[in-house]
């Protein structure tokens, strides 16, 4: 059988839409995720001896983590602090994620569906290095898919 004629998408960044409460450009997303839990039950089989058959049960989402370099946009803090505030309905929004390629040519796009910020974390500050500040949200929603 013949290699595959495709290399892998190399991401030089990556998009990041959620309606209006967060967009601009991330060095990190990772936790991109499903699973199905296994429901197990007894049943008998066409000769009619007694099985353990195995079937999908509930789908769930693993979470996201999106990483960039702190910048002077608050975006991210006022979208968090909505769900403190009680907001949810307001904060919950559909969402795009888009791997961008050296030539900055779109090559994957991701959709999210209400999604909300559960957790932020700050930069840690260093005098003494040259790192610079780093921040993250971890965004909790109800589904994606590869739209490209």
């Amino acid at each position: 059988m013949p290699a595959a004629s495709e290399d892998g998408f190399v991401g030089a960044w990556f998009e990041v839409e959620f309606g209006t409460h967060l967009k601009g450009a991330f060095m990190e997303c990772k936790g991109f995720g499903s699973s199905s839990n296994v429901v197990e039950m007894m049943q008998n089989n066409a000769q009619g001896h007694r099985i353990n058959a195995k079937i999908p049960g509930v789908l769930t989402w693993t979470d996201i983590t999106l990483s960039r370099g702190l910048t002077d946009s608050k975006e991210i803090w006022d979208w968090f602090k909505m769900i403190h505030e009680g907001k949810i309905d307001k904060a919950r929004q559909n969402g795009t994620i888009t791997m961008i390629n050296h030539e900055g040519t779109a090559v994957a796009k991701f959709e999210f569906i209400n999604a909300w910020p559960s957790g932020l974390t700050g930069p840690s500050f260093n005098a003494t290095s040259n790192e610079h500040g780093v921040e993250e949200v971890t965004i909790t929603h109800e589904g994606y898919k590869r739209s490209k």
